[in-house]
């Protein structure tokens, strides 16, 4: 949010429809703000991303990406996944808006929910916490959990995440999994 201060006031009306989606959203962020602190924040959000469509060089980026370029060549690295001499062309030729287009996995504009992240770390966490005790039960132990936790106690492991209904946490949890070394739940 800005740090400028709110001096500016106005009125705005609503249809019950959007005031539920802005609702919605609301309880969704972790602190849920107010009414009129999520708007704000949804104005802003909205503002940034309609100046997102070109991706911006710094004079700093393009001399880095060209010095990088220039020691790749120099220590005659195989070709890679970039493409260092489109880098060059696209610098030189003030073509930005190609990098987009090249390598849209890279300028794709998503960006994880912190909520989500956050959720999906403790939900990983809580089963690995999990997995490690059931691991360490006696044979009794483990018996009397598998009847009294049926139908998970008997095979106490995470299932993942619903690629129908939870694929933003599944994808969350691909990264993360990928990224921790001696996971319980990997």
């Amino acid at each position: 949010m800005s740090t400028e201060a709110m001096t500016e006031r106005f009125e705005m009306r609503l249809s019950a429809s959007v005031l539920e989606q802005v609702d919605a959203w609301r309880g969704r962020q972790s602190d849920i703000p107010s009414r009129a602190e999520a708007i704000r924040r949804l104005i802003e959000v909205g503002l940034s991303a309609s100046n997102e469509t070109q991706v911006q060089l710094s004079d700093g980026d393009k001399l880095i990406l060209l010095m990088l370029r220039d020691l790749f060549k120099q220590l005659k690295l195989k070709d890679g996944e970039i493409d260092p001499d489109f880098i060059a062309e696209v610098i030189f030729g003030g073509h930005s808006w190609g990098l987009k287009w090249q390598y849209s996995g890279i300028f794709h504009g998503h960006e994880d929910k912190r909520a989500v992240v956050s959720e999906v770390v403790d939900v990983l966490d809580m089963w690995s916490f999990l997995e490690a005790a059931h691991r360490k039960l006696s044979k009794a132990d483990k018996a009397r959990v598998a009847t009294e936790a049926a139908p998970i106690g008997k095979h106490v492991q995470f299932g993942g995440f619903d690629g129908n209904e939870e694929s933003e946490y599944g994808s969350v949890g691909d990264n993360y999994l990928d990224s921790s070394s001696g996971c319980g739940v990997c």
